[in-house]
């Protein structure tokens, strides 16, 4: 094997080495961080995805320049070195032992080298290539799961209608109250729970049926906290961490670690825009009745049955009011989590 392809492998060890103990400061943290306010464990996760990245980078990056540091050796030619060697006799002393032949010898026959000189070294480092290729299946699979799950999303936005007028009217009063971007309303019938999809142009997917005022405008509140905080394009940004390290067990549940603090911030918005923290839980709950059905993966679904009862438990215990030192002085309906 090569001096490059050592180094090569050594680069991919270091590498694997370097995200176990990101991710591992990452969990520590989210367990320090879980009595405390969400925002910094979405700064944490947030922190973590953007440090895999760059680690990627900087260790497959090649050099950008390369410095010499110890010139080359020059010969140096001496007066006695250019005098004729006179043959020296071997001293009398004990036996020594016959040199062990060595395969890059010219001067020795192929039969006199033993045949398993160098294989050990060699079949060792075979065993890379096929683990990078079976990463390689694992990441195009996930990746083709993603892409599906997108087209499938896309084609549930196509076939749904748009919302009515009043209620077009109170997602952009809710929006402008709390300082998010405006975004399009939709209503499916294929949705069980309200969703915001899109990067670009986020679109808010409301189910069939009829929603009562209070949860109405809690489900606007929590889906535009979601569109303020970018949370769409950083849960894809997860979602792309977890496909690429799909073999490190600390990378599996990354997504749903980031996708849970950013719902606790956006529950913590919605409970301070109505100014009801029991009438917000209500909704969750009834909301969460309808989610048994699977949703789909690249969404921001508001109400998953399996965390709704640490999601109210969080809001009655006020963790989003404990104080976030730190961040600049904002207005009521955009300081939570400031004092």
């Amino acid at each position: 094997m090569s001096t490059g392809s050592v180094w090569n492998e050594l680069a991919l060890a270091g590498l694997v080495v370097r995200w176990t103990a990101l991710l591992a400061l990452a969990w520590f943290g989210h367990q320090v961080l879980a009595g405390r306010n969400p925002r910094w464990r979405v700064a944490l996760w947030r922190a973590a995805l953007v440090g895999i990245g760059g680690v990627g980078v900087l260790t497959l990056a090649p050099p950008v320049l390369t410095v010499p540091v110890v010139p080359a050796a020059q010969a140096v030619i001496v007066a006695s070195d250019l005098a004729p060697a006179t043959p020296r006799l071997p001293e009398p002393g004990p036996e020594r032992p016959a040199p062990i032949a060595r395969r890059d010898d010219p001067g020795l026959p192929a039969a006199a080298v033993p045949a398993s000189a160098g294989r050990p070294a060699a079949e060792s480092w075979r065993i890379i290539p096929a683990l990078l290729g079976l990463w390689a299946v694992g990441v195009t699979v996930l990746a083709a799961r993603l892409a599906l799950a997108w087209f499938g999303l896309r084609r549930i936005i196509g076939r749904s209608a748009e919302a009515p007028v009043r209620v077009v009217g109170e997602c952009r009063a809710v929006a402008e109250a709390i300082g998010a971007p405006v975004v399009r309303v939709v209503c499916s019938s294929v949705l069980a729970t309200p969703c915001l999809a899109g990067l670009r142009w986020p679109v808010l997917l409301l189910p069939a049926r009829a929603l009562a005022d209070d949860d109405l405008r809690a489900v606007f509140a929590h889906e535009l906290a979601h569109a303020r905080g970018h949370d769409l394009a950083w849960n894809l940004v997860a979602h792309c961490a977890t496909i690429v390290l799909w073999f490190h067990p600390l990378a599996w549940r990354l997504r749903s670690a980031h996708a849970a603090v950013c719902d606790a911030v956006c529950d913590a918005v919605a409970a301070d825009f109505l100014g009801d923290v029991p009438t917000y839980a209500r909704t969750l709950a009834r909301l969460a009745l309808d989610a048994l059905e699977p949703q789909p993966e690249p969404g921001l679904a508001m109400a998953r049955s399996c965390d709704i009862r640490r999601r109210v438990d969080a809001l009655n215990r006020m963790v989003f009011r404990s104080p976030c030192r730190g961040v600049s002085p904002c207005p009521r309906s955009l300081a939570v989590g400031c004092s």
